[in-house]
C-alpha cells in the first residue's frame, strides 16, 4: 500500500482552515468559525456544530452553515431539520 500524497491544493485549503481557527477569539466566534472553516477542507453543503448539555441532557447552541443559514436553540435547530 503507497501513502496517500497530499496535494498542495488540499494543504492550502488546511491552512485556510487551521488560520481561520488559530485565531485568538471567544468561544461563540470560536463555534462559527469552526462551522465556516470545515467545508474550507471537507467539500460539504451542511456543516453543523453541536454541543451537548449534560446538566440538561440536551443539544445547546448549535450552529448551522449551509441551505439553513440557521443560529439559534436546540428547539429550532429539530424544527428546521425536521
Amino acid at each position: 500500500m503507497t501513502p496517500a500524497e497530499i496535494r498542495d491544493r488540499d494543504l492550502e485549503r488546511l491552512n485556510r482552515c487551521l488560520e481561520l481557527l488559530a485565531e485568538p477569539t471567544s468561544v461563540e466566534a470560536l463555534r462559527r468559525r469552526a462551522v465556516d472553516a470545515i467545508p474550507v477542507v471537507v467539500s460539504s453543503t451542511f456543516t453543523v456544530w453541536n454541543e451537548f448539555d449534560p446538566a440538561t441532557g440536551e443539544m445547546a447552541i448549535p450552529v448551522i452553515s449551509g441551505p439553513l443559514g440557521v443560529t439559534g436553540s436546540a428547539k429550532s435547530f429539530v424544527t428546521c431539520v425536521s
